[in-house]
C-alpha cells in the first residue's frame, strides 16, 4: 500500500478502531474538535501570558520528539480534563487518547502555523538578527484560525 493512500484514509481508519471499541463517529469528532481546540487555548493563554517565544520554539522543535516539557504536559492535562467533564470519559482513558491525540494534533496546528508568511518572516528575522517577535500578530494569527473554526 503506498503512503498517499494511507493518508487518504486515515480517517476511515479511525471510525474503524472507534467502531471496534464500542465508539459512534460523532464521538470520535468531538474528541478530536475538543482536543484540537484545546491545544489551541492552551497555546494562547501562553502567548497572552507573554510566552511567545516559547510557544514558537515549541512549534518549530516539535518538542514533543525531543521529550516532555512543560507547555506538552500542560495540554496533555487540559486535553485530559475537558474529555473527562465533557465528554464524560473516564480518567485514564482520557490521559492516554490526550497523550495519542495531541502529538499528531500538534504536528498539523505547527505546520499551519508555520507556513503563515508573518511567522516565517519572523523567524527568518530571529534566525538573522535574533529579533524577538511582535507578540500581536501572532495573537492576531490565532484569533483568526479560532475564529474560522468557530464558522
Amino acid at each position: 500500500m503506498d503512503p498517499l493512500h494511507s493518508r487518504a484514509n486515515w480517517r476511515g481508519k479511525i471510525f474503524q478502531q472507534a467502531e471496534a471499541f464500542g465508539m459512534k463517529s460523532q464521538q470520535v469528532l468531538d474528541i478530536l474538535t475538543l482536543t484540537k481546540s484545546a491545544i489551541k487555548e492552551e497555546l494562547q493563554a501562553e502567548i497572552k501570558n507573554g510566552q511567545y517565544k516559547v510557544v514558537l520554539q515549541f512549534l518549530v522543535d516539535q518538542s514533543v520528539r525531543h521529550g516532555k516539557n512543560l507547555l506538552f504536559d500542560k495540554i496533555i492535562q487540559k486535553v485530559a480534563a475537558r474529555l473527562i467533564l465533557r465528554l464524560g470519559i473516564p480518567g485514564g482513558l482520557a490521559v492516554n487518547i490526550a497523550t495519542l491525540l495531541v502529538p499528531v494534533l500538534l504536528k498539523g496546528v505547527s505546520k499551519k502555523v508555520l507556513k503563515n508568511t508573518d511567522i516565517q518572516t519572523w523567524l527568518t528575522q530571529i534566525n538573522h538578527s535574533k529579533i524577538v517577535p511582535q507578540i500581536n500578530a501572532l495573537k492576531n494569527f490565532f484569533k483568526k484560525d479560532n475564529n474560522a473554526a468557530a464558522a
